[in-house]
């Protein structure tokens, strides 16, 4: 399912069909996403493995991303974007005929979907981010804002109360109950602002300013997957150190003060001095970021309790990474030239990793 909108989307003529391709295919990678983490914390038993193998997931992770970034640059450098669509689909059938042969199936657990909690979570969600992007263009009390601010408001709110009736829900609110968790699941709807702006702001400020090709703003953004990817590698041993608490705080605030040095950069600042030492905090950060709220939402479930912990992660995940990105093209709208919308959204960016120090400051210590 998550293959094939790929090679649609890679052929498809106009802006309008390519958007909505992109959310048959949203679909299909969220159930990938959720059923693949599921696989991984049903294989490791709760404790130092399972915590061991969420720093593995998070430094493959970033690996991927650091080859997605340099094949992404390669292939739109010497030919189209499109191709980079295309080189998905070998990858996706690869995995699903290899999957079946190297993964262990875990135990089946009978019940049925919640379509109606699926669609109206999907739909609540969508309007807020169209709201938030509208506002952007337009004053808050215009339609095309207040109008789908207060429609996706309604929606979830509508969509909360559904499950608190429903026998299956797609989403178990007693997840909620545990402070840690809750606040571990608000983490990961903020914690994407402080990632996304490296991504976006300094692709277009490399190539715009520096004239550099695709694939040189691939590299340039490369130093990011491979801190993190080193740092996760070490994160297990960190955080049986010091202890979930610090180790995030310690990574939000990295989040904090590179978003704060990005935000001073000017088009004539070098690479080396004025680029790097952000993007090294960005990705030392991140990895400290990821792991202890992941260890802490999936610690203490039940078996039939793991997916939905898992769908709940990646969902506030995608959500808070659109949320957040809207809310930052919206502080930077309207900017007499780029340097001045680069800086207030790096501004955006900082508040946003101040937002997830101040819910890991709330953490509750926990014995090591």
């Amino acid at each position: 399912m998550a293959t094939t909108p790929y090679a649609v989307r890679a052929l498809v003529p106009s802006g309008g069909l390519l958007i909505a391709v992109r959310a048959v295919e949203g679909a299909g990678a969220a159930c990938a996403a959720a059923n693949g983490f599921v696989l991984m914390l049903s294989t490791f038993a709760e404790g130092p493995a399972r915590k061991r193998a969420i720093a593995v997931c998070t430094a493959v992770g970033a690996a991927s991303t650091a080859g997605g970034l340099l094949l992404a640059g390669a292939l739109t450098s010497a030919g189209s974007w499109r191709w980079v669509l295309l080189l998905n689909v070998p990858m996706g059938l690869a995995i699903a005929l290899l999957a079946p042969r190297v993964i262990a199936e875990t135990a089946r657990i009978r019940g049925r979907f919640d379509l109606r909690g699926a669609l109206l979570s999907a739909l609540g969600a969508a309007a807020l981010v169209y709201g938030l992007s509208q506002a952007a263009e337009h004053p808050w009390s215009d339609a095309l804002v207040a109008g789908p601010l207060l429609a996706g408001l309604v929606l979830l709110s509508v969509f909360v109360g559904t499950q608190r009736r429903a026998a299956e829900p797609i989403v178990r609110l007693g997840l909620f109950r545990d402070r840690d968790r809750a606040l571990a699941f608000a983490s990961m709807l903020v914690l994407p602002g402080g990632l996304i702006g490296a991504y976006f702001f300094l692709s277009q400020f490399f190539q715009q300013h520096h004239g550099w090709s695709p694939l040189e703003a691939a590299f340039g953004l490369l130093p990011v997957p491979v801190t993190m990817a080193v740092v996760a590698a070490v994160g297990v041993r960190v955080e049986r150190a010091i202890g979930p608490k610090p180790m995030m705080a310690i990574g939000t605030a990295a989040l904090i003060a590179e978003n704060l040095w990005l935000s001073r950069l000017g088009a004539g600042d070098a690479y080396l001095t004025g680029v790097l030492p952000g993007l090294l905090l960005l990705g030392a950060g991140m990895a400290f970021c990821v792991i202890p709220p992941t260890v802490l939402a999936t610690s203490g479930l039940r078996p039939e309790e793991l997916g939905s912990a898992a769908s709940v992660l990646n969902a506030l995940q995608s959500v808070g990474g659109s949320l957040c990105i809207a809310l930052m093209v919206t502080a930077s709208a309207g900017r007499a030239d780029f340097a001045d919308t680069m800086s207030a959204g790096f501004t955006a960016g900082a508040a946003f990793a101040g937002a997830a120090l101040l819910i890991a400051l709330c953490l509750r210590p926990r014995r090591r």
